[in-house]
């Protein structure tokens, strides 16, 4: 493979309804109208802004780790929690402590969840951590639908020895700049759509769309630094 910048097809999903491809006719994937909308944060920015599904059955659970001391809003009015550097943050969502009128039409109400530093920089940024009440299982998820990230260095959604995936992942936007991409959305089976992604210093790509089956777009990435593609795309 030449490196350069590598561009999937863009203008079929511009151009019309549907797609015709090897697995059939799929429509195009659009964000839910009542999901609770986000911003995203701008490159300058040190921020996290993530929207999570929180179901009846009180299984809602989700973490964030960081290198440098951070803090957390979980979106349920409690205001900021604070977390020192290499600790990880878990939270079990509870139904009742999220307005009804965030109630979609999937069955869940949503948290908005907001992580910055407590000063500084974000950094060392990770989603990957299992939750210490969640079931050692390979099909345990997180519940993020929605991730906004703009920090320092390369975030770990997954990784290669990720201890759980987050299956329900349909959108990710990264504007921060990413060195290390391998396994960056590895077993994210859900994931639909990524409209941002900085990869101008990327140098590995491996297995970074690894399991991605229902992935529809990628924006054009910048490869020119890259050394190894080795299934990037595989599955």
């Amino acid at each position: 493979m030449s490196h350069g910048v590598l561009a999937p097809q863009r203008s079929t999903f511009a151009s019309r309804k549907t797609v015709n491809g090897s697995r059939g006719s799929t429509t195009p994937w659009v964000r839910p109208a009542d999901w609770l909308s986000l911003t995203t944060p701008s490159t300058s920015d040190q921020r996290m802004v993530g929207l999570a599904a929180v179901f009846q059955s009180n299984s809602n659970f989700v973490t964030v780790r960081a290198s440098s001391a951070f803090k957390v809003d979980w979106g349920d009015g409690a205001g900021w929690n604070l977390y020192a550097a290499n600790t990880t943050a878990e939270k079990n969502l509870q139904w009742a402590d999220y307005d009804a009128g965030t109630l979609c039409s999937r069955g869940y109400r949503q948290a908005i969840v907001t992580v910055e530093p407590q000063s500084g920089n974000l950094t060392g940024l990770e989603l990957r951590y299992r939750h210490s009440n969640a079931a050692a299982s390979s099909n345990t998820s997180s519940v993020w639908l929605d991730l906004r990230v703009a920090c320092t260095g390369s975030p770990t959604i997954t990784g290669s020895a990720s201890q759980w995936y987050p299956r329900m992942l349909e959108t990710v936007e990264i504007v921060s700049n990413i060195s290390n991409a391998s396994y960056l959305f590895f077993g994210c089976s859900s994931l639909q759509t990524v409209p941002a992604l900085n990869t101008a210093l990327g140098t590995t790509f491996t297995a970074m769309f690894y399991g991605c089956s229902s992935l529809q777009f990628v924006p054009v990435l910048d490869t020119s630094s890259g050394t190894n593609f080795s299934a990037m795309f595989q599955n």
